[in-house]
């Protein structure tokens, strides 16, 4: 799912429906990882986050 949410906002998100963040990467992290040899021919887009979140049992 693509999103503008900031890390904080899904933190809240996810806690109300029981998940947590397992790993989050912001477009700079997401252009090193994944883009980094690209010679700027493909960026990662602003604005853009990566999110994983896991659901957990109460």
């Amino acid at each position: 799912m693509r999103s503008c949410f900031g890390y904080g906002e899904l933190e809240k998100m996810f806690e109300r429906n029981n998940c947590l963040i397992y790993a989050f990467l912001n477009r700079d992290e997401i252009q090193n990882r994944y883009f980094s040899e690209c010679n700027n021919e493909m960026t990662a887009f602003e604005h853009i986050n990566f999110a994983q979140a896991v659901l957990f049992n109460k």
